[in-house]
C-alpha cells in the first residue's frame, strides 16, 4: 500500500500547471489505487524472474559468504563466552554451515 501519493505537474505555464494539479488532486485516490494495483500485479507477474536474477548473482557469492560465516563460527568457538552461531543463525543456516565443518 502506498502511504501518500504526491503528484505535481509543472508545465512552465501558470494556468496549465494549476489546471493539471487541480485534476491530479481531484483524482488522487483513483490514481493511487491504479498505481498500487499496477505495482502489485507487476510484482506478482515478474517476481519469479526477479528472484531468478537475484539467485543468479547471489549464487556466485554463496561460497564466499559461507566461508566468511564458517570463519566467524570458528572464531566464536575459539573465543568462548557462550556466543555461538546457533544463537545468531536460523536452523537452516546452521545446517548449511555444519556441512563445512
Amino acid at each position: 500500500k502506498i502511504g501518500d501519493l504526491k503528484l505535481e505537474f509543472d508545465t512552465g505555464h501558470t494556468v496549465s500547471t494549476w489546471f493539471l494539479n487541480s485534476l491530479a488532486s481531484i483524482f488522487k485516490d483513483g490514481i493511487q489505487e491504479y498505481v498500487e494495483s499496477s505495482l502489485n500485479e507487476s510484482l506478482q507477474t515478474y517476481s519469479g524472474a526477479i528472484l531468478d536474477v537475484c539467485n543468479k548473482y547471489t549464487t556466485q557469492y554463496s561460497k564466499v559468504l559461507l566461508g566468511i560465516m564458517r570463519e566467524g563460527q570458528k572464531s566464536l568457538r575459539e573465543a568462548g563466552g557462550g556466543i555461538t552461531m546457533p544463537n545468531i543463525l536460523s536452523e537452516d543456516a546452521q545446517k548449511l554451515l555444519e556441512q563445512f565443518d
